[in-house]
């Protein structure tokens, strides 16, 4: 990952992972401070916004995901495609039959070329 020590700021920062990381933590302590807070009174108008930040990680997580295996030439198609449709990503992955064994050898051809690169 990029920077260790970024800082809130407007705009982009850190990395793709920061923002993923970001949203799902957000969720999480949310739901676990209602909980250990016992703020049941408050469920009900906290219970939107922490979906969505649910949500929107798992949009990032798939987007992440379907890049870095379309930059390894292991899922096919057209390249970055932005929107919001989360199930046209997890679709998109789930029909290119990754498997392990397909992923692990893409992998190592990878680390191959770069090492070669590397050394040259």
């Amino acid at each position: 990952m990029g920077d260790p020590d970024w800082n809130a700021c407007i705009g982009r920062q850190g990395e793709e992972e920061n923002y993923v990381e970001g949203y799902i933590e957000v969720a999480i302590e949310f739901a676990d401070a209602i909980i250990k807070k016992q703020m049941f009174g408050k469920r009900d108008t906290l219970v939107l916004p922490i979906l969505y930040n649910a949500r929107h990680a798992i949009e990032l997580a798939l987007k992440f995901a379907t890049d870095r295996l379309f930059q390894a030439g292991v899922v096919n198609g057209s390249g970055r495609k932005r929107d919001h449709n989360i199930k046209a990503y997890w679709e998109r992955l789930h029909f290119s039959a990754i498997g392990d064994e397909k992923l692990s050898k893409t992998i190592a051809a990878h680390l191959n070329r770069s090492s070669r690169a590397y050394r040259a």
